[in-house]
């Protein structure tokens, strides 16, 4: 999820822009802590705590929950006999405009600082990407310390890189090929991993 919600930013040069300038801010007041801030101090930034929600909203990178159950349901009007497999998926409720609005297939972080009360209760309610109830996700809060923390140490660790993606000189590689390097595998169950990949850009005609 780290490596989605910095693919985000740079795709949007705006917003990296503002997440590079209130982490700024927050350096000059002291508001983080060196070398290392902590999780809290990071979550405490309130537009990068947006990116990291939006992030979590926009690119769902977990599975569909599935249950069956034994009796009988109706959900939105329709008649589910038993034993029917029922999912809940979190991708299609993060781009459900009912829920988030028109531009909910939009990457706007801003969403969730104008967003009143009630509406981000809502959104903390259907907020399926852990889990929910007492099969949640037990690494929550690790996940989301490696989200808020990266975010920020990215910064803090590369003083020019933020600058340098904020500008139209380079060119983002959304599309390219990989290829398994001769003498390596892919060891499914395996840590490290040996395999080895190229990767180039995909040709034109091939796009």
């Amino acid at each position: 999820m780290a490596t989605n919600l910095m693919f985000l930013l740079v795709a949007h040069p705006n917003v990296l822009k503002r997440v590079r300038q209130e982490i700024d801010e927050a350096m000059q007041v002291q508001g983080l802590s060196a070398p290392v801030p902590s999780y809290d101090e990071c979550r405490r930034l309130p537009f990068v705590d947006a990116c990291v929600r939006e992030g979590l909203r926009f690119i769902a990178s977990t599975f569909p929950r599935r249950r069956c159950s034994e009796v009988p349901l109706y959900l939105a009007g329709r008649y589910v006999p038993p034993g029917t497999s029922i999912a809940t998926s979190a991708c299609e409720i993060g781009r459900h405009k009912d829920v988030y609005g028109e531009d909910a297939d939009e990457f706007a972080p801003e969403r969730w600082l104008r967003a009143p009360v009630e509406k981000l209760r809502q959104w903390e309610t259907l907020d399926v990407h852990w889990g929910f109830g007492v099969r949640k996700c037990l690494g929550k809060h690790i996940g989301l310390m490696a989200l808020y923390k990266s975010t920020v140490l990215v910064r803090l660790r590369n003083s020019s890189l933020f600058e340098w993606l904020e500008t139209d000189t380079h060119q983002m590689l959304q599309k390219f090929d990989l290829q398994l390097m001769e003498g390596t595998g892919i060891g499914l169950w395996s840590y490290p991993s040996t395999t080895v990949m190229q990767m180039a850009p995909r040709a034109s005609s091939a796009m």
